[in-house]
């Protein structure tokens, strides 16, 4: 195993005929997909108050882990990328969040909160697509 890529491994044990079946691919994403939207359910009742703290944190943690994932081999990307994260991050709530809040009178928090939940899941996408190809 490189040094340089120390989850490589996975391209090997990944690349089986096990996971070429349609049907292991879709319980694969289906389980990722619970995982990731009981996460986003979890974070959201911990961390959401007067300003969306848990779908932020939630939106930008995807962001950055499907930078990552990215390079990884198939069928890592598209389960953990669509599955999990997908499931995981959410725009349409950050949207309705935002929309909340200028109806309140806070569009100045909104616009804020909306352009730091663009902003920053480009810059942490950015980032997470520095870190993947070292790591696979």
């Amino acid at each position: 195993m490189s040094p340089v890529a120390p989850l490589g491994f996975l391209q090997s044990t990944l690349a089986v005929d096990f996971f070429d079946r349609p049907v292991v691919i879709g319980v694969l994403f289906a389980v990722a997909a619970a995982v990731g939207a009981v996460a986003r359910h979890l974070v959201g009742q911990q961390l959401n108050g007067d300003f969306p703290t848990g779908t932020l944190l939630v939106n930008l943690v995807a962001s950055l882990a499907l930078g990552v994932i990215t390079s990884g081999p198939d069928p890592l990307p598209a389960v953990v990328g669509i599955g999990l994260l997908g499931a995981l991050s959410t725009w349409s709530t950050a949207a309705v969040e935002g929309a909340g809040m200028a109806r309140r009178g806070e569009g100045a928090l909104a616009a804020g909160y909306l352009g730091l939940s663009v902003t920053g899941g480009i810059l942490a996408a950015w980032v997470g697509l520095q870190i993947g190809p070292a790591l696979f």
